[in-house]
C-alpha cells in the first residue's frame, strides 16, 4: 500500500511516500524437498536399518501407529537412498558458448552506438558461429542422455522431463491470472485461498437441506449392525495380499504428503510388512483410517484451455498417501 507523509515536518516541498507491505501469516508457503535419486539408492542398508528398529507399540491408536511407520520409513530412507541437490538457477551451457554470446552481446552494442558495417558484419558471424555450437552442444547433450540411462530404462519418464528442460520456454504448471466475479486474483497466495474456498464450497456437507431424522435412523441402524455383527466380511488382511497389492502399485507414482514412495514399500522387509498388516487390520476393525491418510497434496489443472482466467475451469488432482 502506498501512501504519502503529510504529517512530517520537511526542508523541501517533496513529500516523500511510505510502502507497507503486508504478509499474511496463516498462509504456509510449500516448500519443494529435495527427491530421493532411487537409482542410487542402497536397498540392503534401507531394510537392514528397518530391522534394527524395535517393533511398533500395538496400542490401538491408529495414528500413533501410522506416525511410529512412517517415521521409521523415512528415516531408513534418509539413511540409504541420496537426494537430488537443490537446484539453483545455473547455466547449463558450457563455458565457451557463455563466452560467445558474450562477444555476440558487445559487438551488438557497438554496432547499435556506431552503425558501423564492419560490426554487423562481424555480428552475423558470431551468430552463425553461435548456433552451429548451440546445435552441436544440443546434439552431444541427447547422446551423453542417452549412454546413462542404457538400452533398458525403466520407464518414459526421464525422456519426458529431457525434452521439457530443452524446449519449455516457461514452466506448463503455473497459472494464469484469475478472475471470479469481477475480482482479479494475480499471486500465487490469492489463486491458493480462491481455489481453497471453490473446492470447500464444492465438496462440503450441505447440512441446510438435511433430513435430521431420516440421518438419526440411519446413525441407528448402523450402529446396531457393527453391534451385533463382529465378523461382518471383512477377513484379517494377510502378508500375501499385502505383497500383491505392493507388488501391483507403479515404479515411480509420485509420493504424497507424508513423502513415502512406492519403491519404498516395495523393498521394505517382512517384520515391517508385519506392522502395517497390523495398522490395516486395526483399521478394519475400528472402522477408520489414521488421520494422516485423510491428507491430500491438490494441484490443480486446466481443463482444457491452458491459459484460462475463469477458476472453474480447472480440476483438483489430489495426491495422498501411498500406504
Amino acid at each position: 500500500m502506498f501512501s504519502s507523509l503529510n504529517d512530517h515536518d520537511m526542508t523541501s516541498d517533496h513529500l516523500p511516500i511510505q510502502i507497507t507491505m503486508s504478509e499474511d501469516p496463516s498462509f504456509n508457503e510449500i516448500k519443494k524437498k529435495n527427491q530421493f535419486n532411487f537409482l542410487k539408492a542402497e536397498w540392503e542398508n534401507f531394510r537392514k536399518i528397518l530391522l534394527d528398529f524395535p517393533d511398533t507399540r500395538f496400542n490401538g491408536n491408529l495414528d500413533e501407529m501410522c506416525q511410529s511407520i512412517t517415521d521409521k520409513i523415512l528415516f531408513a530412507a534418509n539413511n540409504s537412498i541420496p537426494k537430488y541437490g537443490c537446484k539453483f538457477f545455473k547455466s547449463q551451457l558450457p563455458q565457451y558458448i557463455i563466452d560467445l554470446i558474450k562477444e555476440r552481446r558487445q559487438v551488438r552494442r557497438k554496432f547499435q552506438s556506431r552503425r558501423n558495417i564492419l560490426d554487423k558484419v562481424e555480428f552475423n558471424r558470431l551468430t552463425g558461429v553461435l548456433r552451429l555450437k548451440l546445435k552441436e552442444h544440443r546434439n552431444k547433450s541427447w547422446f551423453d542422455f542417452l549412454n546413462k540411462i542404457g538400452n533398458k530404462p525403466l520407464n518414459s519418464r526421464p525422456f519426458w522431463k529431457k525434452i521439457n528442460r530443452l524446449y519449455s520456454n516457461k514452466d506448463v504448471r503455473s497459472i494464469p491470472t484469475l478472475i471470479r466475479n469481477g475480482k482479479v486474483f494475480k499471486t500465487d497466495e490469492e489463486k491458493a485461498k480462491l481455489f481453497g474456498q471453490i473446492l470447500s464450497e464444492t465438496f462440503s456437507l450441505n447440512k441446510e437441506n438435511s433430513d435430521k431424522k431420516f440421518d438419526e435412523e440411519i446413525f441407528l441402524k448402523l450402529k446396531n449392525y457393527f453391534k451385533w455383527n463382529q465378523n461382518y466380511n471383512n477377513e484379517p488382511i494377510s502378508l500375501k495380499e499385502l505383497k500383491d497389492a505392493i507388488n501391483r502399485t507403479k515404479d515411480f507414482s509420485a509420493a504424497g504428503p507424508d513423502q513415502l514412495h512406492n519403491l519404498m514399500l516395495k523393498n521394505l522387509p517382512t517384520k515391517t510388512l508385519c506392522e502395517i498388516i497390523r495398522l490395516f487390520n486395526l483399521s478394519l476393525i475400528l472402522g477408520k483410517v489414521p488421520s494422516k491418510w485423510k491428507i491430500a497434496q491438490i494441484t490443480m489443472l486446466p481443463k482444457k484451455n491452458l491459459s484460462s482466467g475463469d477458476p472453474n475451469e480447472y480440476r483438483p488432482i489430489s495426491l495422498n498417501s501411498c500406504l
